[in-house]
């Protein structure tokens, strides 16, 4: 079986595609667009609740930005 080689998707951040980004960096990239979104959403301070919209725990949100440096 061969699978077709899809396009790689437009990045949110940097409204392009990068082909020499590793797929790591743009899962990372991708990972800290959505949690940045979520947090606007809920106006910065509702961590629980932007960690609820991502679907995944405060403890890995905090993870999250703490890797980030934002903590």
């Amino acid at each position: 079986m061969t699978f077709p080689i899809l396009p790689m998707t437009r990045m949110i951040v940097t409204g392009k595609t990068d082909a020499k980004m590793s797929l790591k960096r743009r899962i990372e990239t991708q990972t800290n667009a959505e949690i940045h979104a979520a947090l606007r959403q809920t106006g910065g301070d509702d961590k629980r609740r932007a960690a609820e919209l991502l679907g995944i725990s405060r403890a890995q949100l905090y993870r999250h930005l703490s890797e980030q440096g934002v903590g």
